[in-house]
């Protein structure tokens, strides 16, 4: 016999319903053919989720896949163990999000993530994005570009409603990129590409610091100095932490 007792846990600072494959994955212990021919599971939860659990038991409530928020973590680590080595591989691996994601599409696109297409645009503009688009923004792709860009620049989303959920897109780009980069300098190190293994060290580099090594939010890792006062240092010349540690008091007054 196996006991769920209760169908939370905490996670994210809050406490969540486990995922319904992880429930069936609990009771399915109870029932093992080495031991007997059936098995007993007793799942204890809420008031407002016994219907839910009912209908997952008897089959009639449909699973979907929690992969999507690790896909890109599920992807790296196919490469690293080299079971993808083209993207020819990744579409032909029949994973259980593609299986529900070809079922029921509408459950898998988010509807927010184009709604910031007009602030996008105007970041694309700004002096904090180098490698701008051709084009207005038109895909994911290009989101990711911006944001990344101007998240390594260190500066603050114009106010606006999108800006919270801009914010947050940004803080996960930045950090799932640090993945991206480490794998991409693993590949030049296979290769012997020693331009690319430099580059992408550099890369790696700024994506941990979660700032560009060649403008002013460089100096915007030292407590106490911020934005606007990094610009002014970066302006007198001080593009360095240890230019700042050599200049004199008055030089940086100035």
């Amino acid at each position: 016999m196996v006991i769920v007792k209760g169908t939370k846990g905490y996670t994210d600072n809050n406490y969540k319903e486990y995922a319904q494959s992880e429930v069936l994955q609990l009771i399915g212990r109870a029932g093992r053919p080495q031991f007997g021919p059936s098995g007993k599971a007793i799942i204890l939860t809420e008031k407002t989720m016994v219907k839910s659990y009912q209908n997952l038991v008897s089959g009639r409530e449909i699973l979907e896949s929690s992969l999507g928020p690790e896909l890109v973590r599920w992807i790296l680590g196919g490469v690293y163990r080299q079971e993808f080595t083209s993207t020819r591989d990744v579409t032909k691996c029949r994973s259980f999000l593609a299986v529900r994601a070809k079922k029921n599409p509408l459950k898998y696109i988010s509807s927010n993530d184009m709604q910031d297409v007009s602030v996008l645009n105007e970041l694309n503009k700004s002096q904090w994005v180098r490698f701008k688009l051709k084009d207005r923004v038109q895909t994911i792709g290009d989101k990711v570009l911006v944001l990344l860009q101007y998240g390594l620049n260190c500066r603050s989303l114009p106010a606006s409603n999108h800006a919270p959920g801009l914010s947050h897109d940004m803080g996960r780009i930045i950090q799932i990129a640090q993945g991206v980069a480490m794998c991409v300098r693993e590949c030049y190190v296979e290769s012997g590409d020693v331009a690319g293994v430099s580059n992408s060290i550099i890369l790696c580099r700024e994506l941990v610091a979660k700032c560009a090594e060649d403008s002013s939010a460089l100096l915007q890792q030292i407590d106490g100095v911020g934005p606007r006062y990094a610009e002014l240092l970066w302006g007198q010349g001080i593009k360095s932490i240890s230019l700042l540690c050599d200049a004199g008091a008055r030089e940086i007054e100035r």
